[in-house]
């Protein structure tokens, strides 16, 4: 059989997110060609990059992160540049990453006559702005239900894209088993610190604020912050103030692992409106269970009762410091407890949420869209 080209649209600078890149490499391992049209927003980018055999096109059009009135106004020229670089390309499967890249994604799918997939990673359902919100799902809507199928990160978005779409598959956010894993048992003596870590972009200050201020009387703790985006340098400044506080930055994908072989256990609180938290579980807390970590976790949403019931960490309210400080005491004193909430992770990680499982359903989406874009050719 011919091989087939993948064409993915990237909202951002590609090496941002773990996920495209591992969806890119299960398809060139399947024997797919993939091509990525990345937006660099940072303008700093070359033209053209080759990541572990992921052709990668950057598109140049600055623009600020976590503003939407500057995206708004950038996206029709991100659009345009896209179309010009798409002129003379030639793809067999539209993969479109987040509802920035739908719009151009759907024209250039109906105009080529190719089938494409919505991939969706930002939740729109409900945001600050509330006309803006309503505008992007009446668009989302009459959009999406043309994609072949919608790739969601969880159960709540699966029902709620139901609504749209018949073909609806979930494929969690999770890390490779073999990669990410529990440490030999030897990375501290008893007389070290306990280790708390965050990793992740950091766009929130309020939530890692609270963790320094109720742990900042608890002896023999230290806090580590790793990461890059749009709060790191604010929450660097307050981090200063603290002894046992200490905040890096980017950390790339050999040193997070590390980095997690050194924690105790995983903080990972979100403003209880953040998306992530009220319809999926964010992928720290994922790669917290596949290396046996505890975490400390909303109680709202969708995560807090992912964490409840599989007993794989403590939950707490946004904003409450006297659970939070309750919660690292707990986890730090009773070792019992902290070992029991690591191996329920880690088991369930062997079982199913681990990206060996999930690139299964990710090719299968692939297979079956090739079959439906073969038999619309014969028809």
């Amino acid at each position: 059989m011919k091989k087939k080209n993948v064409l993915m649209l990237y909202r951002k600078e590609f090496d941002v997110d773990p996920v495209p890149y591992r969806q890119s490499k299960a398809l060139l391992e399947r024997g797919f060609d993939v091509k990525i049209i990345a937006w660099d927003r940072s303008g700093l980018r070359t033209d053209k990059e080759d990541m572990d055999g992921i052709e990668i096109h950057n598109v140049k059009v600055r623009c600020p992160y976590g503003k939407i009135l500057p995206l708004l106004l950038k996206l029709p020229f991100y659009y345009w540049k896209v179309l010009l670089k798409l002129r003379n390309e030639n793809f067999d499967i539209l993969h479109c990453h987040d509802i920035h890249t739908l719009p151009i994604g759907f024209f250039i799918s109906k105009l080529r006559g190719k089938p494409f997939l919505y991939d969706v990673h930002d939740f729109y359902l409900d945001v600050k702005w509330k006309f803006f919100g309503l505008l992007m799902q009446k668009l989302e809507k009459l959009l999406a239900s043309n994609a072949s199928y919608i790739l969601v990160p969880s159960p709540p978005l699966r029902d709620h894209y139901k609504k749209l779409k018949e073909h609806v598959e979930v494929i969690f956010n999770v890390p490779e088993k073999y990669l990410f894993k529990p440490s030999d048992g030897n990375k501290k003596s008893k007389s070290d610190e306990f280790i708390i870590s965050h990793f992740g972009n950091v766009r929130w200050i309020k939530q890692l604020k609270d963790l320094m201020e109720a742990t900042k009387d608890i002896e023999h703790v230290q806090i580590f912050i790793g990461g890059g985006g749009i709060k790191i340098n604010e929450v660097r400044k307050i981090a200063s103030k603290y002894k046992h506080v200490k905040v890096g930055g980017f950390v790339p994908y050999e040193e997070l692992i590390r980095r997690y072989s050194q924690s105790d256990c995983i903080y990972a609180v979100y403003p209880s409106t953040n998306q992530a938290i009220k319809y999926s579980v964010p992928m720290k807390i994922f790669e917290a269970m596949a290396c046996g970590l505890p975490v400390i976790a909303n109680s709202e949403g969708y995560t807090g009762k992912f964490v409840r019931e599989n007993r794989i960490g403590i939950c707490v309210d946004e904003g409450n410091l006297s659970q939070i400080k309750e919660a690292v005491k707990t986890l730090m004193n009773d070792h019992r407890l902290r070992e029991e909430l690591g191996k329920n992770g880690r088991r369930l990680v062997e079982d199913f949420y681990n990206w060996e499982n999930m690139r299964n359903y990710l090719l299968k989406v692939y297979e079956n869209t090739i079959g439906e874009g073969r038999n619309k050719n014969e028809t």
